[in-house]
Parts: C-alpha cells; structure tokens; sequence
C-alpha cells in the first residue's frame, strides 16, 4: 500500500529537520546516543542498527528516528508505509511532533483506505515488537574467528567419512510413499508442487550433530519415506571424524542422505525407472521457475539426488533466490550449507537467524546449539534456551533434550529448574528411553531434586554409560562421575 503524495511535501521535511535532528541538546542511555552519533556523522546503516537496539528497549527517541530515516531513506529504502508505523509508535509515547507527522501523513488519505492503513498499522507494530525481541537474542559473530576452520582428523570433509547403514534390513514401502511432499515433508495435499515420488526402500535425510568424540548425536529427520526406524539406529552406530578447532577438540554439524536418496544414476535408472523419468520431468519443469517454493523444490532435488546435479552452485544459486524472496525453508537450507560446508559461515549463520524469526524449528534448535557450541559465536546460554525453547513449543525432540541439559547442569541460577526439566523428560520418555543422555539426564534429575535419591541417581548413570557405550559415545567423564559415587557396585554417598 502507498500514501498518496502531499501537496506540502517541503513544509513536513522542514518539520522532520527542525524536531528530529537535534542531537547535541540531548541526554540518552548509551543505546540512543550511539544510534546519534552515527546519525550525525552520516553513518546511517549503523546508525539504523543501533536505533533499532534502542527501540528494542522501547525508547520513543528511536521510534522516532526510524519513522525519519524511512521517510528520508536513509540507510534504509525510503518507504512511506513503514515510517508512518514508527512515527505512530512515537506517537504512542507523545514524542515531540510525532502526533502532528502521524496526522500530514494520513491526511490525503481516503477515508476507506485511511481505516485499511490503520488495520495494516496494528499489524505491523505487532511484527515489529516481535522482531525486536529476537534482535536481543541474535547471534554474535566472533569475526576475528572466522578464518579459523573446523577441521576433522585425517579427512578434509565429513563428507569423506564412509558410514556404515542398511545392516541387514532394507526397510519398507510407505503405504504414503507416492506422495511425499519435500516442501511440507508429509503426505501431499494436493498444492501447486506435483508431488516428490519416493520408492521403496526408504528415502531419508537426516541432519544432526557430531560430538567432540566423533559420535553422532541428536538425529533429526529432515526428509523421510518409508520406515527409516532401522536406518536411523544403524547411523547412530556409526562415528565420524573428530572434529576440532584451533587444535582443541570441537562439535560440529552434518548431513546424511540414505536410502534412495543415495543412490547412482544407474541403479535408480535400472530399478527405479518410472521415478527417474518423473523427477527429471518435474525438475526440468521448475528449473527456471520464479516461483520461491518451486526455487526450493527444484533445489532441494538436485541435493537429495546428486545423479541430477551437474554443477553445485545450482542447488546454491535456487536456494538463494527462494531465501531472499522470504521461504523460511530455503532460508534455513541456504544457511545451513553455507555454515556445514564452511563457505560463508558468517553469511550461513544470518539465514539460519532469519529463517528462526519466521518459526522455522529446525533453525531455532540449531541456532540455540549454535550459541551452546559454535567456535565463532559468542556462547550465550539464556539466547540458547530462548531459541531452544521456541524449538521445543513445536515438538523438536532434540531441543526438548538439550533444553532439559540447561535446566540440570546450568550454575546460573535463573536458568537453573529441576521441575522444568523433569516436564521435559516426562515428554522424552517414549521417544529417548534407549538413549544415553536422556539416562544421564534423568540421573541428575533424580540428584538435583529434593530430596535426592541416589540410588536412582546411580541406577539411570549406570544405564547411560551402558547405553553410551552401544553408540560408541565417550562416557569416561561418567564413569569417573558414577566411581566417585561408589565402592566396589554400592553407593558410598550417605542421603
């Protein structure tokens, strides 16, 4: 929507000038004055930013400011729309002439449009407020980090690492399994996007983390067909390089792609022609599209299917222009590529806390592990159990777990719950029962309680390490923590 112009266009800029650029006779918090200094200096891209830090703090001065430099276009493109909802919002506070701008904006309006604009106002501040909270909890890079790389021992990539799956069980033909859809990741309702045909066995992709001791932890299903139960165990057996950074040991992220979707050209043409023939068709047909669902579609195909792709800055290139055009989707997959591969980790990071903001709970629970475990972000445990949490209200398992790890072995107070993380371990209980940290998890719990009771501690330890040594975790921390505890298999602790 756009204002018409106004017949007094000089006399308003005259306005603006006179009430909104004097900065030297004023006092502010640090936020507001640095967000002026940069003003006055004509540094208006960091002036802008730090306006918004200002506003986050609910600062009319900053309101006010923004409402400027959108009308101007300073540092910003100039937008009429967006510069009445700060002023309004100034206007809120009865800042200086905010009122009296709000009133020369609106007033060639029609009255019809005046109340759709007051309507789109509302909604609009209430976007706003949001997303000023999350700039208190976005990411930090350490950029003079950023040159450093993770590093695996005797690979160049985790790519090169071969996993070990498929023992013995080649899964089964999901009864949905012709209608899978790679955009909502279920069963496809009959959208604009044909459907993604996926035969038997399975077709599974799977992201997750990959611990200081090379195991692989906290599996997530981010593409699957078919009864992958089996394969994600297999996977889970398996360790991958050890990751580390400036020669100290690191976690690091991966992706794997199993199943169909791993396999060659030729045995898909031989076995699976009727699927080859469709996933060509439709690739073709959504290759130039402008489309951003279509964009992710198409790029998302070349990466489940290598045998499609000829050149990898295809897949990149779609991505991009899907993540720009706003796709939470392709914004989280853009991102998590750039940081995975480590070809602009900076840049990688930025998509993932933009496709966080629009819900995205993949992105929330790697963004909240980010500011538990990244080598180039600044660590921040209450921006973590922010974005965990949002992950966790969504139903993220990982997030659920990693959320409850917070709450039991956090020494900071505020962050500290007992009860909390018993709720969370209430809901992992069908899902994790077999797995490691979910028993040491319950361990603490059981210590940290009042009263404790120990011999439940000791029990739920003891099924970790177990448990932990199945998946070729390290678990020396505890069976150290476990022998403290006990003397030839009793608990020595009195309660």
């Amino acid at each position: 929507m756009r204002i018409k112009p106004m017949s007094r266009l000089t006399k308003l800029s005259k306005i603006l000038a006179m009430n909104g650029l004097l900065l030297s006779s004023l006092c502010f918090a640090n936020a507001i004055k640095t967000a002026d200094d940069y003003f006055s200096q004509q540094n208006y891209l960091q002036a802008f930013d730090s306006y918004l830090d200002a506003a986050h703090a609910q600062e009319p001065r900053a309101y006010y400011q923004l409402g400027v430099m959108h009308y101007k276009g300073l540092g910003v493109k100039a937008d009429q729309v967006k510069a009445l909802v700060w002023f309004t919002m100034a206007a809120k506070n009865n800042y200086a002439n905010s009122a009296d701008i709000v009133k020369s904006l609106l007033g060639n309006v029609e009255a019809e449009e005046k109340t759709q604009i007051n309507k789109l106002i509302l909604s609009s501040i209430s976007k706003l407020d949001k997303e000023l909270l999350f700039r208190t909890y976005r990411p930090v890079v350490n950029k003079s980090l950023l040159t450093n790389p993770v590093t695996f021992a005797g690979v160049d990539s985790l790519d090169d690492v071969e996993l070990i799956t498929d023992l013995g069980f080649d899964g089964a033909l999901s009864p949905f399994a012709n209608n899978f859809d790679p955009v909502t990741e279920s069963v496809s309702t009959g959208s604009e996007v044909e459907d993604f045909f996926v035969m038997e066995p399975y077709f599974l992709i799977v992201e997750y983390d990959v611990a200081r001791d090379g195991s692989i932890r906290n599996i997530t299903e981010i593409k699957a067909s078919g009864d992958v139960r089996s394969a994600v165990y297999d996977l889970s057996l398996n360790s991958m390089a050890k990751p580390s950074f400036a020669d100290q040991p690191s976690s690091f992220v991966h992706r794997s792609f199993m199943g169909i979707a791993g396999y060659s050209r030729l045995r898909i043409r031989n076995e699976f022609e009727m699927f080859y023939t469709r996933t060509r068709l439709q690739n073709n047909k959504f290759k130039d599209s402008a489309d951003p669902q279509q964009q992710y579609v198409y790029a998302m195909t070349l990466a489940s299917f290598p045998w499609l792709v000829k050149d990898n800055k295809e897949i990149d290139e779609n991505l991009a222009k899907a993540a720009h055009n706003g796709f939470p989707a392709a914004q989280y997959e853009y991102g998590f590529r750039q940081y995975s591969q480590q070809t602009n980790v900076e840049q990688g990071i930025d998509w993932i806390y933009q496709a966080a903001q629009q819900d995205h709970s993949q992105a929330q629970y790697r963004l909240g592990k980010m500011f538990l475990n990244s080598p180039w972000l600044e660590q921040d445990k209450d921006k973590a159990t922010f974005w965990l949490q949002l992950a966790a209200g969504k139903g993220h398992l990982p997030a659920k777990l990693n959320l409850a790890e917070i709450r039991l072995l956090s020494a900071e107070e505020h962050l500290f719950d007992v009860a909390k993380a018993q709720d969370l371990l209430v809901q992992l209980k069908e899902t994790h029962e077999n797995y490691p940290q979910y028993h040491y998890l319950q361990a603490m719990a059981f210590l940290k309680m009042e009263p404790r009771q120990l011999s439940k501690t000791v029990d739920f330890l003891r099924s970790a390490i177990d448990r932990g040594n199945e998946l070729n975790w390290d678990v020396s921390a505890w069976q150290r923590e476990l022998d403290s505890w006990t003397s030839t298999g009793t608990v020595t602790i009195v309660e």
